[in-house]
């Protein structure tokens, strides 16, 4: 039986003549590639996504330095702008990496996300895997982190290419430095250190301290959640593994405990007093999985272009005069002008000093309308708002 708390390293040494199903090491792998598995079955879907008008086209579809490849030039520019309020040379130079490889099909920028993400996936699995020693804690929390919904907005959205870069440095970064703490050399804590770097370059979400300061127009989003709800998982797993009660047998009684062993997939799961409460837990930790698997399926298909996102934004918001605003302007875009008027119109009802909505109205109104109300509308647009963007 092997002793709760042990590193999978020396699980494998106390199991020899484990099995090929049986060894720590086997099942480790086993549920490495099942998670790798369940994470690009659902999102797959992004594979035939377009770019999204928002922010995509600052990111990639309309910005000339990413769109010239891995230039010096482009380099240089990573480097030195601040474009979009941040400094973030990294995740530049990889929008600048996916044009130069799949130019402006976004089927390649989508996938590279993917990818992104199910590398994180099993990145976060194993340092918490090596980490702590109990597999299935760590599976579960990679299972959470890899098909919860709040985590589709940072796979799905091309923009925040910056999410998964950052997170997948800080996980290399943490499992480096475990093997900084196992012995000590400079050379060890500089490579932790350049890794940490490399996640600062991509966006400085790696930083841990409490966000006392917004930055820029949104105080909350999904995409605030891809790291910060790794402590959550955590701790929802470790929880319900130590306070699962378990029962142990002695003669003709039986006395409640609080198991202290590891959860599905470990050996010794509940202690050797039986297995019930394992077999319970596993069946709820699937019944949790398909439950959040399936509404992040659902999320995603609000996703798959500009009209389904900006559509559910307007109906689940109140006030969002920009998604009424792009709305118009995605109908103007198709050729539906008829379409475009009404969601401009309560756009400026939400925001009179829209500018975009003035302008089109006004643009309108000059073909179908008196001179007079024209004007009345084109005189609105006098001052530009900033538009809140991150």
């Amino acid at each position: 039986m092997t002793s709760v708390g042990l590193s999978s390293r020396q699980e494998i040494r106390s199991q020899p003549n484990a099995g090929l199903l049986t060894s720590p090491r086997s099942r480790s792998v086993i549920l490495g590639l099942l998670l790798a598995i369940a994470t690009l079955a659902l999102y797959y879907p992004v594979h035939s996504h377009p770019f999204l008008n928002y922010d995509d086209s600052l990111y990639v579809t309309e910005n000339d330095q990413v769109q010239a490849g891995l230039t010096w030039l482009t380099v240089k520019w990573a480097f030195t702008t601040f474009e979009m309020g941040e400094w973030h040379p990294l995740t530049w130079l990889s929008h600048a990496l996916d044009c130069q490889l799949f130019g402006l099909d976004p089927s390649g920028h989508h996938d590279t996300s993917l990818l992104l993400h199910t590398l994180n996936v099993l990145l976060l699995f194993w340092v918490l895997q090596a980490a702590t020693g109990y597999l299935g804690r760590s599976a579960m929390v990679a299972a959470l982190f890899a098909l919860h919904p709040i985590n589709v907005e940072s796979v799905a959205w091309i923009a925040e290419r910056k999410n998964l870069l950052s997170m997948m440095f800080f996980l290399l970064a943490l499992g480096s430095y475990r093997w900084y703490a196992r012995e000590p050399k400079l050379g060890r804590y500089a490579v932790v250190a350049f890794l940490y770097a490399l996640g600062l370059l991509a966006k400085p979400q790696v930083i841990t301290m409490i966000g006392l300061v917004q930055v820029g127009g949104q105080a909350m989003a999904d995409r605030y959640a891809y790291q910060s709800f790794l402590g959550l998982f955590i701790m929802i797993c470790w929880g319900v593994a130590n306070f699962q009660p378990a029962t142990r047998t002695s003669g003709a009684s039986s006395t409640p405990i609080l198991a202290k062993a590891a959860p599905l997939g470990d050996p010794g799961t509940w202690t050797q007093e039986g297995h019930t409460s394992n077999t319970w837990l596993a069946i709820a930790s699937l019944a949790i999985l398909l439950a959040v698997a399936a509404v992040a399926h659902r999320q995603l298909w609000y996703w798959r272009d500009s009209v389904a996102l900006w559509t559910h934004a307007a109906e689940v918001t109140s006030g969002n005069w920009m998604a009424e605003d792009f709305l118009g302007g995605l109908m103007l875009e198709l050729g539906k002008p008829q379409d475009a008027i009404p969601h401009h119109y309560r756009a400026l009802a939400l925001n009179p000093r829209d500018p975009v909505s003035n302008l089109n109205l006004g643009s309108w109104q000059q073909h179908d309308s008196s001179p007079a109300r024209q004007s009345t509308i084109t005189r609105r647009c006098s001052v530009h708002p900033a538009r809140p963007r991150c």
